[in-house]
């Protein structure tokens, strides 16, 4: 099934509303204080999915409150994960800033923030990698992609010799998912069954039940999907309705929301994330950064990392007055983040080194292959 994108932005700005700017931060009140530069930070600080934009924000703030010489100052725009909300706050915070530099959090806020800022850069956190922006250059996809957790998550699988079937979500990050899953397993030849989801839908145990009773030997089940509410009781209706066999998703998973709220159905899911988010850390770097982000209220979760790490480039490239351009980003290869080596592989993409961790009596461990 080909997802129309154009469709899918159109879903999203179809309830336009004009939109305010959250109130500033402590970070914002100096705004007498010309020598920095203004950083517009869209996130969903309200709405269905506020949780991870306050991981966000509160990564992005702790970041900052430790920089020794601050070059940048952070503007947080509320977008309730809207694309007309976003670029409606982003058109009112920026309309006296002549080159604007913005932090996109979310595939469908970066699609939509991308074309709206014409004379600055974006850094875009949308995890999908879209055809559609290589004819853009203001931008880089500072952010994990979901094709290459979706590739880790399905190699895995592909190792297992099962009865496979997927779950995705009808939207962008979804259908991505399912891109990625259908053709390495057609590439080795394995069978599977698929089934998608509206990722707001209020029926997912009829789903549930349709799927386990059309495919009752299936032994394994990957669900890639945006975590929404749909995608939290995926999990519980699948364990609820007698499924027994291993449940594998993607980093949609690894996040402190979907853990607190799935609770006992999180026991043995076997998911896609970075290093710090393991109980026990292996480097000291990860550990580390794990410490002191309990310690602060916030969450080792993909989120938080990488909104640590992007205010800390921001602020170097400042300092060392490197431009915000695609060819900075390829030049510089890779950043020394908090999850290992963060790499700039192609023109306005990141790789981050993932790995494939498990749930275990509550505690979040590595998988050993």
């Amino acid at each position: 099934m080909k997802l129309n994108w154009k469709k899918v932005i159109g879903w999203s700005v179809a309830a336009a509303v004009v939109v305010g700017i959250v109130g500033f931060n402590m970070h914002q009140q100096q705004n007498t204080d010309t020598s920095k530069k203004n950083v517009y930070v869209l996130i969903p600080l309200s709405g269905p999915i506020a949780q991870s934009g306050h991981d966000y924000q509160k990564a992005l703030t702790y970041a900052y409150d430790n920089l020794k010489n601050p070059q940048i100052r952070l503007v947080f725009l509320d977008d309730e994960f809207n694309a007309t909300k976003a670029v409606t706050a982003l058109s009112q915070a920026t309309l006296n800033d002549e080159n604007p530099l913005v932090v996109a959090w979310g595939a469908i806020i970066s699609f939509a923030a991308i074309p709206a800022v014409k004379n600055g850069f974006v850094m875009a956190g949308g995890t999908v990698e879209l055809d559609d922006l290589k004819k853009f250059d203001n931008y880089h996809r500072f952010s994990v992609a979901s094709s290459a957790t979706t590739e880790l998550a399905t190699n895995y699988l592909a190792k297992e010799n099962k009865k496979i079937g997927l779950l995705y979500s009808y939207d962008m990050y979804g259908s991505n998912g399912y891109k990625v899953f259908s053709s390495i397993m057609n590439q080795k030849n394995i069978p599977f069954v698929a089934m998608d989801f509206d990722p707001n839908t209020l029926s997912i145990r009829d789903i549930t039940a349709k799927f386990l009773l059309k495919n009752p030997d299936i032994d394994t089940i990957f669900i890639s999907a945006t975590a929404t509410a749909p995608f939290l009781k995926l999990f519980q209706e699948l364990r609820e309705q007698g499924f027994t066999g291993k449940i594998v998703s993607d980093m949609s998973f690894a996040q402190k929301f979907v853990l607190d709220s799935l609770g006992k159905y999180a026991e043995d899911v076997v998911f896609v994330t970075l290093e710090p988010h393991l109980d026990n850390p292996r480097t000291t770097q990860a550990k580390e950064y794990r410490d002191f982000a309990l310690r602060n209220g916030m969450y080792p979760s993909f989120s938080s990392i990488e909104g640590y790490d992007m205010v800390n480039i921001i602020n170097k490239m400042m300092e060392k007055k490197i431009p915000f351009t695609q060819k900075s980003f390829t030049d510089m290869k890779e950043y020394d983040g908090v999850s290992g080596k963060v790499l700039f592989p192609s023109t306005g993409n990141t790789a981050y080194p993932f790995i494939l961790a498990q749930v275990k009596n509550g505690k979040i461990i590595p998988v050993t292959e």
